[in-house]
């Protein structure tokens, strides 16, 4: 049961990255980690088999060695009952969390999250990268291309980047979440994996909003409006026109 126990992690770590869903629950940086991880497990379970083989016939030589000498038990072992329960604990756990997650970001998720959080709120979004990714879009004249929900929220937090993009189109993928009369698209941040992940959000002023349903993924491209909210700025994007999407291939920011 050991044996098979490691196999089945080792396979299941590997399984993900041969997929290519490692994006959609690990940061980048921890990829290699976890493919090292899967094989690490595979090999420990190669060991393990080997280890108990040869154990098995070191105990049937000394048997052989001291045949007559001592009467051997006939007291039933447990321990092949132990490592069965262990397992099967393990694997209904595991099948649990399968269960009861759908394995992406839809609208559960993002209804369960409840709150769409800002710029200032995501501390994240300073990150260096980030800072030089934003000021590489915004040195590019007349860039319509697309822009990350995390770069507008971080543009909001200085006056010269609001200055730069203010008014200017650009086109956003993310998520559509509808709550009461707000209408925001979204996307997941993480720093490192999908269970620390959180959603933020840009307001998005269409016409088109009302045509989709929470979660369902969108392309919108629209003019950026920053709303100064007492002494912090939200992004918005107005005269915005929405088209259904497919999702990315991460649908989490890092």
């Amino acid at each position: 049961m050991t044996f098979l126990t490691l196999l089945l992690w080792g396979s299941l770590f590997l399984r993900f990255w041969a997929k290519g869903e490692l994006g959609e629950y690990l940061h980048p940086s921890f990829h290699n980690l976890a493919i090292g991880t899967g094989l690490g497990l595979i090999g420990l379970a190669v060991a393990w088999y080997w280890a108990t083989k040869l154990v098995r016939v070191a105990g049937r030589s000394c048997c052989c060695a001291h045949e007559g000498s001592e009467k051997k038990s006939n007291t039933p072992s447990h321990k092949g009952a132990r490592s069965a329960a262990a397992c099967f604990l393990l694997m209904v756990s595991f099948a649990g969390a399968l269960a009861l997650s759908t394995g992406e970001c839809n609208e559960v998720h993002l209804v369960n999250r409840q709150l769409i959080t800002t710029a200032v709120q995501a501390p994240t979004l300073n990150e260096p990268g980030r800072v030089d990714r934003l000021k590489e879009w915004l040195s590019v004249k007349n860039n319509h291309n697309e822009i990350g929900v995390d770069l507008l929220l971080l543009a909001g937090e200085k006056s010269e980047w609001r200055g730069a993009l203010y008014q200017k189109e650009v086109n956003v993928i993310g998520q559509v979440r509808t709550s009461g009369l707000q209408q925001h698209i979204v996307r997941l941040l993480s720093n490192c994996c999908a269970a620390d992940a959180r959603p933020i959000g840009v307001g998005v002023s269409s016409e088109a909003v009302g045509a989709f349903s929470t979660g369902d993924w969108v392309k919108a491209r629209g003019r950026v409006e920053f709303i100064d909210e007492g002494g912090s700025f939200s992004t918005r994007l107005t005269q915005a026109q929405l088209t259904k999407s497919d999702a990315p291939k991460n649908v989490m920011l890092y």
